[in-house]
């Protein structure tokens, strides 16, 4: 049997959330990313068979089948997000549903990672660090936007907006930006009770209005 030595963008992160569990922060290492260029009305079926959901047509949205996942990029670009190891079998699966399709289905698992926030105060934590209006009325389960936050360009996705314990976002972003967004996100957070993260390296965030007493 192989040994996996994949190593994650954070695996030098633990998750961290804060006492009154108001708001947590963890990585969800290697889920599989696949990019797929396409007419919609073209493409639409494949992936219905193959990943088991309808592809979505509309902006700012997402779709989820629970295994496997699927965002909106543009009017002919999507992003199919699977179950981590199956990628590679989601994409050959997909290829082959789509020969003779002008389309285009690339793997890019390993340019990205995810950041999972949830709790009462993460949209408070997440409105520190990006434009994107993400109260409940404008953004709610099954939104999706890419954005960026503060300097990382992301792609966010409300997870679920019914739990007791507070909406739960999803937010990928490349594995060169994961670590300083990590820290952005739990600097945003220290007035709720986060720890404070340094980051790696010699970089410094320099965002003294996140300072708090």
């Amino acid at each position: 049997m192989s040994q996996d030595l994949r190593r994650s963008p954070l695996a030098h992160r633990t998750p961290i959330s804060d006492a009154n569990g108001q708001i947590s922060l963890a990585e969800q290492p290697f889920i599989g990313l696949l990019t797929l260029r396409g007419q919609h009305g073209r493409v639409a079926n494949a992936v219905k068979s193959i990943v088991g959901l309808d592809l979505p047509d509309t902006v700012g949205r997402f779709a989820d089948s629970g295994e496997n996942a699927a965002m909106w990029l543009g009017p002919d670009e999507w992003v199919i997000f699977t179950s981590p190891g199956t990628e590679l079998d989601v994409m050959s699966a997909l290829t082959s549903a789509l020969e003779g399709v002008h389309s285009q289905v690339v793997n890019v698992t390993d340019y990205y990672t995810a950041l999972a926030i949830g709790g009462a105060k993460a949209r408070d934590v997440l409105a520190k660090i990006t434009m994107v209006d993400l109260h409940s009325r404008s953004f709610s389960k099954g939104h999706a936007v890419s954005s960026l936050f503060g300097h990382a360009g992301a792609w966010l996705q409300m997870m679920d907006d019914e739990t007791g314990a507070g909406p739960e976002f999803a937010l990928y972003v490349r594995r060169s930006m994961a670590d300083y967004l990590w820290c952005l996100i739990a600097d945003g957070g220290r007035e709720f009770g986060l720890e404070r993260q340094e980051p790696i390296g010699r970089v410094k965030l320099h965002l003294p209005h996140f300072e708090t007493a």
